[in-house]
């Protein structure tokens, strides 16, 4: 509390401790102190008005990439490494597969594939496939694209919104607080 730490990084620098202290023979050392109680806040979505003007100043490009990260809840690596092979539209479903050849793996090795919604495949559909590539949203070279974060800051700024506000890890927990 003196420092100004939260609660939080109280709990989770003492459980290094701890660890530190239970791989070298000394268990329980830190069972007597009086921790703070962890804090679980809600997680930040964006409001309905923020994804219609986000959405609204997207160009074709950017109207994919960000309608996938709201419409799938992917991670960003997901939507970095998704491959058209990954898209099946007729039946409208996305793949979250492994490529090893690239060193990507999901997370926790979760292989999936969810159903996406009617409009998403639409724009899935319509977006330029570039056939020197296999991935959805390549680099201008055709490589797997890195600039994500900067492009939503971006169009959030274009957008007239806050765009220290916006990052991808919002579109995910919009994702899943809509679901």
């Amino acid at each position: 509390k003196k420092s100004g730490l939260s609660a939080n990084t109280v709990l989770h620098n003492v459980i290094i401790i701890a660890q530190f202290f239970r791989r070298n023979g000394r268990r329980d050392i830190t069972r007597e102190l009086q921790l703070p109680e962890a804090i679980h806040s809600l997680p930040r979505m964006y409001s309905e008005e923020e994804q219609s003007r986000f959405l609204a100043v997207c160009d074709s490009w950017e109207l994919g990439l960000f309608s996938t990260f709201l419409f799938t809840g992917f991670r960003e690596q997901e939507v970095m490494y998704l491959f058209w092979r990954d898209l099946n539209l007729k039946l409208r479903t996305v793949r979250v597969v492994s490529k090893p050849e690239l060193r990507f793996f999901p997370k926790r090795w979760e292989e999936r594939e969810i159903p996406v919604p009617v409009d998403l495949a639409q724009v899935l559909a319509s977006h330029p496939q570039s056939i020197d590539s296999p991935f959805v949203f390549p680099s201008p070279t055709g490589n797997r694209e890195q600039n994500f974060l900067r492009r939503c800051k971006e169009v959030a700024t274009r957008a007239g919104l806050d765009a220290s506000t916006f990052d991808l890890k919002t579109f995910r927990s919009t994702y899943a607080t809509s679901m």
